[in-house]
């Protein structure tokens, strides 16, 4: 599978913004191709608001929309020039606790994709993974970067822990780089520690930051799930998302990512 990389997540959070879904349908395991291994990211940098990042590191943006519904393309122009130059949404929600694929999804990507941005997904709760990307148009789901196997506590506490098969479907199924979403406290009431997904990507929540960091190792790495240990780091830090920005009047979460493994994918 893909080396793990990882951060840190000293709160215990379910974000309802991120819309969960429901259920565990049963998920085939396949063998697994064992694709070139992403590059270790050793720093890099993340210039101002206004300016493209330059070595080591993308910045990015996660959102949903809510209830506002998909962003003109002049949105998703003002934010790549704003310095966003990828954006990630969700493709499975849990709207009024009813499970159901975001139909608006690909509008989203494809408009981000116009504006020369990279593009990334989620979904949640986790084992909906196949409801999620299996809808997306295939021209769609080829540029996808990674899909992010979202664990953390689901709204009244539910918990979906994370299974080998759905990694291995992503992978196999749709031929999109598996990443696991979760943070140190997530990863903890929900795994319970577990470091057997230490092979995969981390798409790390450390607590928000209020400026943009400098790299995936600041501040320092706290250790978790066989992540952040030596050369096995997160390859993306969400900076802020419990106190989230605004960008063209949207509520948004800030990333950075590792420049290295975003450009293999």
């Amino acid at each position: 599978m893909f080396p793990a990389f990882g951060l840190p997540d000293i709160w215990d959070i379910s974000e309802d913004r991120k819309k969960p879904r429901w259920g565990d349908p049963a998920a085939t395991s396949t063998p697994t191709p064992t694709p070139t291994p992403a590059p270790i990211l050793s720093g890099g940098s993340l210039v101002s608001n206004s300016t493209s990042s330059t070595t080591g590191i993308y910045r990015a943006l996660d959102t949903d929309f809510g209830n506002s519904g998909v962003q003109s393309q002049a949105w998703f122009d003002a934010a790549r020039q704003d310095g966003y130059e990828g954006f990630i949404t969700t493709l499975h929600t849990f709207w009024d606790g009813q499970p159901r694929h975001w139909d608006s999804s690909h509008i989203a990507l494809e408009r981000a994709l116009a504006a020369g941005m990279w593009i990334g997904a989620y979904g949640r709760p986790v084992s909906y993974w196949r409801d999620a990307l299996g809808p997306l148009p295939a021209e769609i789901r080829s540029q996808l970067k990674f899909f992010a196997l979202d664990i953390e506590v689901e709204p009244g506490g539910v918990q979906f822990p994370m299974r080998r098969e759905y990694a291995d479907g992503v992978w196999s199924e749709f031929g999109v780089r598996p990443v696991i979403y979760s943070g140190w406290g997530m990863w903890g009431d929900v795994m319970q520690g577990s470091t057997a997904f230490s092979d995969l990507p981390l798409w790390d929540f450390a607590g928000d930051l209020f400026t943009w960091p400098t790299s995936l190792t600041d501040p320092a790495l706290v250790a978790y799930g066989g992540w952040n240990v030596g050369d096995n780091i997160r390859v993306g830090r969400q900076v802020q998302m419990q106190s989230p920005a605004v960008q063209g009047g949207i509520v948004v979460d800030r990333d950075i990512f590792s420049r290295a493994f975003i450009d293999a994918g």
